[in-house]
């Protein structure tokens, strides 16, 4: 096969051009399987956040001997859970 460029091609030129465009085509599902992924990061570094708080409250309760403040925390966790 002759090029445009009148230069001989064994088909590698071919086969790289079908190679770019079969995993172009795929981009948009990876992109969109990538969003899904950020998404959940974003869930559960939310999550992560909440439950340091929590521990961070308790610890100072339970530091200050406060077990009954340290109660309320957690029911008032439980209640959160429960909405």
């Amino acid at each position: 096969m002759v090029t445009m460029s009148g230069e001989e091609d064994t088909g590698g030129a071919l086969v790289n051009r079908y190679h770019r465009f079969r995993d172009s085509r795929g981009l948009g599902s990876r992109v969109s399987a990538l969003e899904v992924d950020v998404a959940e990061v974003k869930q559960l570094s939310l999550r992560i956040a909440e439950l340091t708080d929590l521990v961070g409250e308790l610890v100072i309760e339970l530091a200050r001997m406060d077990p009954a403040r340290a109660s309320e925390i957690l029911d008032r966790y439980q209640g959160e859970l429960g909405s």
